[in-house]
């Protein structure tokens, strides 16, 4: 008698669907079992503060065998709407703080000439962006604040540079103090112009303002 590796497989194929067909076979033998308990015993055994569910239960037995097949029941389609509106919260939209600039500096972009200035109004405000050269003015409410400006002038090399330091009110005046500095001695620099500036903006005046410079 010859033995074929096609009988082979298709031995083994039947033997599976028949322990199948044993596996579901043995579950509704169970679950046809399990529908005669008591459901009064199965309330009283079951922890406090859990539901337990035997005749009728909504899962056959197949669990056992790591399986869980739910009932008929639990495809039923859920009741017509009664009328009562849901309402949806919606997203809190996260608010972006824009940062308000109040202070704007570089090497490149200032006056040639150089200079100390005080700008009270837009019309001001917009002519100093325009000897600049830097494009559209930031925006600025000159009925809240003035700005105050300083121009180092054209410098042959980089390593120059000039900021306002602080800003000082007094009765009758604002002193604003300005810091200069200069290249170092056998430092590095860039070889090209450059024309540093420092433009600030401080509470609304009408007081006179004084530049001191600190070197």
């Amino acid at each position: 008698m010859k033995f074929s590796i096609f009988d082979f497989r298709f031995s083994i194929v039947g033997k599976g669907v028949l322990a199948s067909f044993l596996i579901v076979g043995c579950a509704i033998m169970l679950e046809a079992n399990t529908d005669k308990i008591n459901p009064d015993s199965c309330s009283k055994n079951a922890p406090e503060g859990t539901q337990k569910s035997c005749g009728g239960n909504n899962t056959l037995p197949l669990e056992r065998f790591g399986v869980t097949i739910p009932a008929a029941s639990s495809f039923a389609l859920a009741p017509a709407s009664t009328g009562t509106k849901i309402s949806v919260a919606p997203k809190e939209q996260k608010k972006e703080n824009k940062k308000v600039l109040t202070e704007w500096s570089a090497i490149f972009g200032g006056i040639p000439e150089g200079g100390t200035h005080v700008i009270r109004d837009t019309e001001s405000w917009k002519n100093l962006w325009v000897r600049m050269q830097e494009g559209e003015p930031p925006q600025v409410d000159f009925s809240k604040h003035i700005a105050v400006a300083v121009f180092m002038g054209m410098k042959p090399t980089g390593g120059y540079a000039v900021k306002i330091t602080k800003v000082e009110k007094s009765k009758s005046k604002w002193t604003v103090y300005v810091e200069e500095r200069h290249p170092s001695k056998g430092g590095m620099v860039i070889e090209a112009f450059t024309t540093p500036y420092h433009i600030k903006l401080i509470d609304r005046t009408d007081l006179p303002v004084e530049f001191k410079t600190i070197r």
